[in-house]
């Protein structure tokens, strides 16, 4: 008796089950990436969530006002505001009776000192974004120390440049809050 075929037969059938190993595997990791999600007065929201489920989210605490775009009738905006109307967290729209997009407000500032800051670091990135942008990696980590702590976010260029904001917090309360920019170059 020939013992070829059945041991081809078992390489079939062991590669065919490391091939569903695999696809059960990447299955697995795809199901775990998450839907990114922004959150406004406390409850996250998403492009592709559904229009009526997002309005019953925002009338729970929140007020909204806003409606139908006169351009386009599939298109609806509102702002989204405080309970008390005196502060927009943000905006949010939908096209086709689900979200296509949601944007927060951030911090709002006329401080001299941080529209200067603002400045520095605008400039310190812009230089390595011409006309249509650079590509960039973005990181963001904290660091503690015996006597503050403190957070950064990097902004690393491909040719080795990089900026990093770091925000410090003194444990002492006597002591202010401090951010500082550092760009360095390194070689690649």
């Amino acid at each position: 008796m020939d013992s070829r075929p059945l041991i081809s037969r078992n390489i079939v059938l062991s590669n065919f089950l490391l091939v569903l190993v695999v696809l059960r595997f990447v299955h697995g990791l795809l199901a775990q990436q998450t839907t990114p999600k922004i959150v406004l007065g406390g409850e996250p929201f998403a492009p592709g969530m559904a229009q009526q489920e997002a309005i019953k989210k925002l009338g729970n605490c929140r007020s909204i006002t806003g409606g139908s775009d006169l351009r386009d009738a599939r298109v609806k905006s509102y702002f989204v505001w405080d309970k008390d109307q005196t502060d927009i967290l943000g905006t949010i729209w939908f096209r086709d009776e689900e979200v296509e997009g949601v944007e927060r407000e951030g911090a709002f500032s006329q401080d001299p000192e941080a529209i200067s800051f603002s400045l520095s670091l605008y400039r310190s990135l812009s230089q390595d974004a011409h006309v249509g942008g650079a590509p960039i990696v973005l990181q963001t980590g904290a660091k503690e120390a015996a006597n503050a702590s403190s957070k950064f976010i990097t902004f690393i260029f491909r040719d080795g440049r990089s900026v990093e904001m770091e925000i410090v917090a003194p444990d002492d309360p006597q002591k202010r809050s401090q951010v500082s920019l550092e760009e360095t170059l390194t070689k690649r």
